[in-house]
């Protein structure tokens, strides 16, 4: 009887390095008004987002802030224009109550790092 040749050894081959999967960035909220308001209810990006306000007017431009647990925040308490940013720690849905007699902007980001 006639013994099989051995056959070749493969050689190795590489093995691909793993790449980075992209974290997705939370959309931003954007909220834009006139006047006095109460917002729906809506949940920021992060458990710790920036909150920023302008407002064009000539009296009181109040924010406040409402947690699903209650917890209430003054965020801005000015007279006049304004443009400013805060730190907004939520950690569920939040709505705005806004006293203002001009027009204002809110927009809610995360923080990157």
């Amino acid at each position: 009887t006639k013994t099989p040749r051995p056959t070749s050894t493969p050689k190795p081959t590489k093995t691909p390095v793993p790449t980075a999967t992209a974290t997705p960035v939370p959309e931003p909220v954007r909220i834009s008004g006139s006047g006095q308001t109460v917002t729906e209810p809506f949940l920021p990006p992060e458990s710790v987002s920036r909150i920023s306000f302008t407002h064009s007017g000539r009296r009181n431009f109040i924010v406040k802030s409402y947690a699903e647990d209650g917890d209430e925040t003054t965020l801005v308490n000015e007279i006049g224009n304004y443009s400013g940013s805060r730190a907004l720690y939520s950690s569920g849905s939040t709505f705005l109550e806004i006293n203002a007699d001009g027009d204002w902007t809110v927009l809610v980001e995360p923080i990157t790092v």
